[in-house]
């Protein structure tokens, strides 16, 4: 066998492990967003908004990069901290801004939960369940009244959402609609 495709075989399962072993240990596995869930919720933050908007578990930036395109004067963050994803949203991150796209954008390889979301105008995410209960204490600490959280397929535990949204063929996962309420 050449050594090339060792390599290729190497990575692929060096690939896979870390995605397994993340897996494991977040206890939760690569989730992206469907196209037609991605552009619901773009088009869900109708207005500009003060403050930045941020991706919590931007995995590959899917979603990520569609908020760049779709709000160019706003600082776009995302937050990724299993390794497979960064590095894919690293290199889409790169090679659109070799072509003068994606300057507002801001890539992290952390845990949003180790950051402060403060200044944040509009929060997105698709997390688990399990992380929504931290992710809603997180928000009602840090985020500012009338800051608007966006969430794929899971609820925030004791919010209420401004609206909740299905997408027809889509297996009827609801997107949810909140605005942080003041203190």
């Amino acid at each position: 066998m050449p050594l090339w495709e060792l390599a290729v075989i190497g990575l692929a399962v060096l690939a896979i492990a870390s995605v397994v072993f993340y897996t494991v240990v977040t206890g939760t596995a690569p989730m992206p967003s469907s196209a037609a869930a991605r552009d619901q919720m773009v088009a869900m933050l109708s207005e500009p908004r003060s403050g930045d908007i941020v991706d919590v578990g931007c995995g590959t930036g899917t979603l990520l990069f569609a908020l760049a395109e779709r709000f160019p004067t706003a600082q776009v963050t995302g937050y990724e901290r299993s390794p497979l994803p960064y590095c894919i949203a690293r290199l889409r991150l790169f090679a659109g801004q070799l072509r003068g796209k994606y300057q507002n954008v801001t890539l992290i390889w952390d845990d949003f939960r180790r950051r402060s979301l403060a200044g944040s105008g509009a929060v997105f995410c698709y997390l688990d369940r399990r992380s929504m209960q931290q992710l809603g204490e997180q928000l009602a600490e840090q985020l500012a009244s009338g800051a608007l959280v966006i969430s794929n397929a899971f609820a925030i535990p004791n919010w209420r959402p401004l609206r909740v949204c299905r997408i027809a063929g889509n297996s009827a996962l609801p997107i949810y609609l909140y605005r942080v309420q003041p203190q």
